[in-house]
């Protein structure tokens, strides 16, 4: 199979695929078209590229290993396979030629690679490429259909995320609101008991001397109502109550 890219005779991004009256290229054409509806041309051509680099290279390792076992392998090998163990292997799949490449949209360059050259062979008067184009149908088949397949393992692991993103944003909003409640309950809780010792305190304050003495009484009275807070609080309570309502302790 030519390993040079047939997208400057045929171009699957504005090339014709009904020109051959065979609707299967036509349906492939539509399918890689969807998946790489977000690719420019110029992007498309650089993954070509980039395939081509890696099927050559894998292809070259088959030959050597042809060469040294004398077992043939190239030629029951397709283009398919060789991608499929290459580009596992990448560390940044697409470069700066094509950003944020998926495994997917590789397969669907294949597919429309392996397009161009079944259109072209396709076009063709000699009978000698009708088999070619026949087997580069196929092959562009098996790869777009490959592409969707990654694609949907792609979108299924995307909604898995992002389901689980939105059950932790959930679990964080539940802890938030619990934490909020259990702060109201605890201020409502506060509130209550320095309500009730500022109350009694207003009957009794010419009692305590000062304002550490009727801390330390009403920490008794609120433990003996099974209300437990450390008498510094309760000091600090009375003296923050008796300085805004301007009440000095007597000499």
């Amino acid at each position: 199979m030519s390993l040079s890219s047939p997208f400057n005779k045929f171009h699957p991004f504005n090339g014709d695929a009904s020109i051959t009256n065979d609707i299967y290229l036509e349906k492939i054409a539509n399918r890689m078209r969807r998946l790489l509806s977000n690719r420019s041309a110029e992007q498309i051509d650089s993954a070509a590229t980039t395939i081509t680099w890696a099927i050559t290279d894998y292809y070259d390792a088959l030959e050597n290993i042809e060469r040294k076992f004398k077992i043939p392998f190239s030629e029951h090998t397709s283009m398919i396979e060789g991608l499929k163990l290459s580009v596992d292997a990448w560390d940044n799949i697409g470069g700066e030629g094509f950003p944020n490449g998926k495994k997917y949209e590789f397969f669907a360059v294949l597919a429309a690679w392996l397009l161009a050259n079944a259109v072209i062979w396709h076009s063709s008067k000699e009978s000698s490429q009708t088999k070619l184009a026949t087997d580069a149908t196929i092959e562009a088949m098996e790869a777009i259909t490959y592409a969707e397949h990654l694609y949907e393992v792609d979108e299924i692991h995307l909604r898995y995320e992002q389901k689980r993103h939105v059950e932790e944003q959930v679990k964080i909003q539940k802890r938030a609101i619990k934490s909020a409640e259990l702060n109201i309950l605890r201020h409502k809780k506060t509130n209550e008991a320095k309500a009730a010792v500022l109350e009694e305190w207003n009957k009794t304050r010419y009692d305590y001397k000062s304002a550490e003495k009727a801390g330390l009484f009403f920490y008794n009275w609120l433990l003996n109502r099974g209300i437990e807070y450390e008498p510094r609080t309760i000091t600090r309570w009375i003296r923050d109550y008796a300085k805004k309502a301007g009440i000095e302790w007597s000499k």
